[in-house]
């Protein structure tokens, strides 16, 4: 993965400011990646996203302050991960009926109600402001708690909180307004 960003840069001193950054930060790079995505494969993708987009930007980096430098990295893993579950969100749990089998029609009809339920949801929180759709996606899409949420999007605990309570409370307000409850 590595030799191949360096062929995207075209100065040596790109190349070896980035492959500086690269080997000091990219095991906590990937463990923030994996603890987002809890798949080694989407850990390594959220990776390699925001390594392409570290080296499009190694222009503007400022290597010598650290703490800035560690702030941009993580922020740029992270926001690769959480894109990477928002997309694996939008694709179909089961990519057709084919795949399941089932003991009767009460089964079936069962399985069809609450898939469109999951699609109804998640178009609707998908819909919301970002301040409340990343935390309903992470809570009730990926089904984590609220301290999960917290260590992920690296914000207080009360925070997440609030969020969820006033996120739930717009999307209830907007699934009444669809005739859903």
């Amino acid at each position: 993965m590595l030799s191949t960003i360096l062929l995207l840069l075209d100065t040596q001193e790109k190349k070896t400011k980035f492959e500086s950054i690269y080997n000091e930060h990219h095991k906590k790079m990937m463990n923030i990646a994996y603890s987002i995505t809890k798949d080694q494969y989407d850990a390594e993708d959220a990776m390699h996203t925001a390594l392409l987009a570290i080296a499009e930007n190694i222009d503007k980096i400022k290597a010598d302050n650290k703490d800035m430098l560690k702030s941009y990295l993580y922020k740029t893993v992270k926001n690769a991960a959480i894109d990477i579950l928002r997309k694996k969100s939008k694709t179909p749990l089961i990519t057709s009926l084919d795949d399941v089998q089932f003991a009767d029609n009460e089964e079936l009809e069962e399985y069809v109600c609450i898939k469109e339920q999951y699609i109804i949801l998640a178009t609707k929180i998908k819909s919301m402001p970002s301040a409340y759709r990343d935390v309903l996606v992470l809570h009730w899409l990926h089904n984590l708690t609220v301290e999960e949420i917290s260590v992920l999007l690296h914000r207080k605990r009360n925070t997440i909180k609030s969020q969820l309570n006033r996120g739930n409370k717009i999307l209830k307000d907007i699934l009444k307004e669809e005739g859903i409850e």
